[in-house]
C-alpha cells in the first residue's frame, strides 16, 4: 500500500460533488485548532518583543561605541611598536612619527578607514594613503586591499608581496615606504 506523501500526507481527501453533479476526490486541509494558533501567536509576539529589544540595545552599544572612535578612550589599540627598517629609506623611522600628508577618514562607519588614520597619522611616512573604495586603497602608486582580521589592521597587495596573503599593515609601509619613495621622487628625510 502505498502511502501519501508531501501536500497530500499534510491533508485529508474527501470526496465531494462538483458543480455537475460528478463525485470527484478533494484534498482537505484540516483546521488548526484554536488554542494552538493562540499559542503560535503568542510565541510569535515574543519574539518580536526580544526583537525589539535587541534592537535598541545594539542601538545603544553602537552610539556608545561610536564615542571612542577615533579618541585615546578606553577603545583605543594597543600602542604599536616602533619600526625602522634599513632598507632605501635609510633606516628612517616610520612609527612614532608624524606623515608629511595626514590621514584622513572619509567614513567614520567603517572600522578599518578609521584604524588606518589611527595607524598613518602615527607613522612617520612620507607617502600618502588614498582610499578608493570600502577596504581598498593606494599607496603611493600600489594598489592594497586593507582588512581588520582578528583585530589587527592587515594588507595584502597583488603584486606578489608577502606571497599575495594578508601580512600587518606595519610589515606593508616598511617593505612599501622605501618603493614608493623612490617611485614618487620623495627624498629621503
Amino acid at each position: 500500500v502505498a502511502r501519501p506523501s508531501g501536500p497530500a500526507q499534510q491533508c485529508g481527501m474527501a470526496r465531494v460533488m462538483s458543480s455537475n453533479g460528478v463525485p470527484t476526490n478533494m484534498a482537505v486541509r484540516p483546521m488548526m485548532s484554536q488554542p494552538r494558533e493562540h499559542e503560535l501567536e503568542r510565541v510569535v509576539s515574543e519574539l518580536k518583543a526580544q526583537l525589539a529589544q535587541k534592537d535598541r540595545q545594539v542601538q545603544e552599544l553602537q552610539t556608545r561605541l561610536s564615542k571612542y572612535v577615533g579618541t585615546k578612550g578606553a577603545m583605543a589599540s594597543p600602542k604599536r611598536k616602533s619600526l625602522t627598517t634599513g632598507g632605501s629609506n635609510g633606516g628612517r623611522k616610520l612609527n612614532g612619527g608624524r606623515p608629511s600628508t595626514t590621514y584622513a577618514v572619509t567614513d567614520r562607519q567603517d572600522p578599518v578607514d578609521v584604524q588606518l588614520e589611527e595607524f598613518y597619522n602615527s607613522s612617520g611616512s612620507a607617502v600618502p594613503f588614498r582610499r578608493i573604495n570600502k577596504g581598498y586603497y593606494r599607496f603611493g602608486d600600489t594598489f592594497v586591499e586593507v582588512s581588520i582580521i582578528n583585530h589587527k589592521l592587515m594588507a595584502k597587495t597583488e603584486d606578489g608581496w608577502n606571497r599575495g596573503k594578508y601580512g600587518p599593515i606595519d610589515k606593508f609601509l616598511a617593505h612599501y615606504e622605501g618603493v614608493e619613495r623612490e617611485r614618487l621622487g620623495i627624498a629621503d628625510a
